[in-house]
C-alpha cells in the first residue's frame, strides 16, 4: 500500500495524518499517538504484533 493511500484511509477515519507525518513516524524522528497506531492497525488489518514486529 502506498503511503498515500494509507494516509487517505486514516484521514477518513478521522485521524489527522500527513504523508509527511507518516514517512517522519517510519524513519524514527515522530512519536507515534496511540491513536494513529491503532488506526494504521485497523487500515492494515493486521495485529499490533505483526504491525510491531522487526
Amino acid at each position: 500500500m502506498k503511503q498515500t493511500d494509507l494516509v487517505g484511509l486514516l484521514q477518513l477515519e478521522g485521524v489527522p495524518m500527513t504523508r509527511e507525518a507518516l514517512v517522519k513516524i517510519e524513519r524514527g524522528a515522530q512519536h507515534i499517538q496511540a491513536s494513529q497506531l491503532r488506526a494504521i492497525k485497523n487500515a492494515l488489518n493486521v495485529s499490533y504484533d505483526e504491525l510491531l514486529e522487526p
